[in-house]
């Protein structure tokens, strides 16, 4: 597994359609999932169903600005893992082009 696999924090590509194409084993990790489960899964399965709606609105807007936004200079997120606990989680997004 490359560096960017292996890190501790839970990394996920996701695709124009806001479906997962890539999760590393730290997504593994903190959501609970196998790594092969995520691909193909809604980004909005990893919030609570309260707050998917708001997530799906700002996950838009992020995609139609295509502006990164460094950790730690966003929104807190509660996420959500496969057994039901709620995460909270500091998240940072970069745009990147395949």
């Amino acid at each position: 597994e490359s560096a960017v696999g292996a890190t501790d924090c839970a990394l996920f590509l996701v695709s124009y359609e806001m479906k997962i194409i890539y999760a590393n084993s730290g997504a593994s990790r903190i959501f609970r999932y196998p790594v092969e489960e995520f691909v193909g899964m809604p980004v909005n399965n990893l919030v609570p169903v309260d707050l998917r709606s708001k997530h799906l609105g700002q996950m838009t807007e992020y995609r139609d600005t295509n502006v990164s936004r460094p950790l730690g200079m966003g929104r807190e997120l509660r996420g959500l893992a496969k057994d039901g606990v709620e995460l909270l989680l500091e998240i940072a997004l970069t745009p990147f082009e395949h």
